[in-house]
């Protein structure tokens, strides 16, 4: 008897849905699902249909970080969980790596590596029950998945390691107040407003929006000087093509 498959993919009128589909664990990441995650994320950015990427989660959370069984179950635990962190980082290294916008649309929780993932994404939805932990500490463990990294730049050193110190339960409204969360939803509409967000990317501007991302994720390595010189090529080599001539004419009424 086959399993069904960790990570779902559909493509949808521009966007490449990518589900975790590990529901009866809460989406919880082993090595197998974080390689197929990673893999997924891949695929959909060499997708030429694909022009946005919605991640979600199947079943009552979005991820309920690591597997605790399978680290439990263990017979060599740091073999496993080395394999476990290549696997999840392989994920958050193809999500940092994406020409394309990333949304997350997430309820019940996201924790350990599902906030990880929260992280890497460019905007994210949450249902209004959501919950947001690091949990690694809970476990006697130190953080993964870029956690202790992104987490820094988006709410603040002192937060993180407040996260990550107490292992901070945060709620959607919270997390929104910190700025983890772009937007708060009814639970039973996060999902769908998503993807209506995906799809009404998607029909934007392609090459525009991939270069703005990557602008934004970019300027981490840059220096001021360095990143003018980059936002004056970049747009540039836009102004020239179809979709900027057509949208300038619109916007002047010609």
């Amino acid at each position: 008897m086959t399993s069904d498959p960790a990570v779902l993919t559909t493509l949808i009128d521009g966007v490449a849905h990518i589900e975790l589909n590990r529901p009866q664990a809460y989406n919880a990441a082993d090595t197998a699902a974080c390689a197929a995650l990673a893999d997924a994320v891949t695929a959909a950015q060499a997708d030429e249909q694909a022009k946005v990427i919605l991640l979600t989660g199947r079943g009552r959370a979005f991820c309920a970080g690591g597997d605790v069984k399978a680290m439990a179950d263990a017979q060599e635990p740091a073999h496993m969980i080395y394999e476990l962190a290549e696997a999840s980082h392989r994920a958050v290294r193809a999500m940092s790596a994406l020409t394309k916008p990333l949304i997350a649309a997430v309820h019940g929780s996201a924790a350990g590596a599902g906030l990880g993932y929260v992280c890497a994404a460019d905007i994210v939805l949450a249902g209004e029950s959501t919950k947001f932990l690091t949990a690694f500490i809970a476990i006697g463990v130190s953080p993964d998945s870029g956690v202790s990294w992104h987490l820094s730049r988006i709410i603040g050193h002192h937060r993180a390691l407040e996260m990550m110190l107490l292992n901070r339960v945060l709620t959607a409204s919270e997390a929104h107040d910190w700025g983890l969360v772009t937007s708060v939803y009814p639970d039973d509409a996060v999902q769908d407003t998503g993807l209506e967000l995906a799809k009404r990317l998607a029909a934007g501007p392609f090459d525009a929006l991939g270069k703005t991302r990557r602008l934004a994720h970019e300027s981490f390595k840059r220096t001021l000087d360095d990143h003018l010189d980059a936002e004056r090529d970049s747009i540039t080599s836009l102004i020239e093509g179809d979709a900027a001539q057509q949208l300038i004419a619109k916007f002047a009424g010609r």
